[in-house]
């Protein structure tokens, strides 16, 4: 499955960040045209046009030319670092009629009709299905769960924020700082939980129907004996129970946001998975070679089992950053963690798969990180 993220830059912007990347790398001051046309394999006109766009495009965002093409020979003016890459990826991201689209099912709850695309943004007919259609085949835009995880992925990675209205965000502060003091989460990386929060309680305000079950029923894995404060849950709507912060809690789990002491249990449903799980770990830490000590086998056991529930969810909390990941350079620098942790792996997905293929190798560098 190709990464989610490279869907909401065009074709065209794409090249030129990948462009922009490989003349970094090679840190020239001079390029020959001839040769990176071979190298990115396209024609001498649409190398030339992505030049001189991305030219046009520093220009706009640094208030500089970056290069002159003079004979074939390409001669910079400024020198660029990653940072600019960073700017040119936002700015392409900004640009992007899929992250409009995406903007605005948040915003309403559903993707608006192609009437309202006409008006308010220009887009013909045909072209506001072919964004639908491209957008929905990413992203399944009737799951709460799809969509909160899938738009914190991507607005994450690229700095950027929905446009929230102010109550959204002023609810997030509050629920962040309740978090907080609860000791949920701590305060590193604040931005980010918000970000992860606002888009959670904005979906269940402004898509109330298809979110029943996340404010009606229980997260499936971790129990919880607080509820959102009083207050907040008046305000959106939904019931004065520990429900709704328990699936908070879960998406914050999911992608690593939550403090290890944070006062949670597991279900009836999910601590007999963490018992076997720690069960299969613990006994071949213990005889392995990393000479573990008898509390740290059990400490690392039950965290690498925790950690390995989150992939027997059922609905699917995303896990989309963790697309293409590769353990090449840990089983290099770490060999003999690298195959330790993959021989628990096969024994944890006997009789039944807790680790789907897909995410293999994220398990594995998650592991290898409790490790260290």
């Amino acid at each position: 499955m190709p990464s989610i993220l490279n869907e909401f830059i065009n074709k065209n912007d794409a090249l030129k960040i990948k462009l922009l990347t490989t003349l970094l790398e090679n840190k020239q001051n001079t390029y020959e045209l001839r040769n990176l046309t071979n190298q990115f394999k396209v024609s001498d006109y649409l190398m030339r046009e992505s030049l001189e766009a991305l030219n046009s495009d520093i220009n706009v965002l640094f208030g500089d030319d970056w290069m002159v093409l003079k004979r074939g020979i390409i001669y910079q003016k400024m020198t660029l670092t990653r940072y600019h890459v960073y700017r040119l990826s936002q700015y392409f991201f900004d640009l992007s009629p899929l992250k409009l689209l995406l903007d605005q099912r948040l915003i309403s709850g559903s993707i608006p009709n192609y009437t309202f695309m006409q008006s308010e943004f220009g887009w013909s007919t045909s072209y506001f299905f072919i964004q639908k259609n491209t957008l929905s085949e990413l992203i399944d835009l009737d799951s709460p769960e799809a969509v909160i995880s899938a738009a914190f992925v991507i607005y994450d990675h690229y700095d950027a924020k929905p446009k929230f209205d102010h109550y959204i965000l002023s609810a997030s502060q509050a629920v962040s700082q309740f978090l907080v003091d609860k000791s949920y989460i701590n305060t590193h990386g604040a931005d980010k939980k918000r970000l992860l929060i606002a888009i959670f309680l904005n979906e269940i305000t402004h898509n109330p129907d298809n979110c029943r079950n996340i404010m009606q029923h229980e997260d499936k894995h971790i129990h919880v004996d607080d509820g959102l404060p009083d207050d907040i849950c008046q305000r959106l709507g939904i019931p004065l129970n520990n429900m709704v912060l328990s699936h908070l809690i879960s998406a914050l789990n999911i992608f690593d946001l939550l403090e290890i002491s944070a006062p949670i249990s597991f279900t009836d449903y999910a601590q007999p998975i963490v018992d076997r799980l720690a069960a299969v770990i613990m006994p071949r830490l213990s005889h392995s070679k990393l000479n573990c000590t008898p509390e740290d086998a059990e400490k690392i056991s039950h965290a690498m089992a925790c950690y390995c529930l989150k992939f027997t969810t059922t609905n699917h909390w995303a896990l989309l950053s963790q697309d293409n990941i590769s353990t090449n350079y840990f089983q290099d620098i770490y060999p003999s963690i690298y195959y330790l942790i993959e021989s628990f792996l096969q024994s944890i997905n006997y009789p039944k798969e807790i680790v789907p293929p897909t995410y293999l190798n994220a398990a594995i560098l998650n592991m290898v990180d409790c490790k260290n």
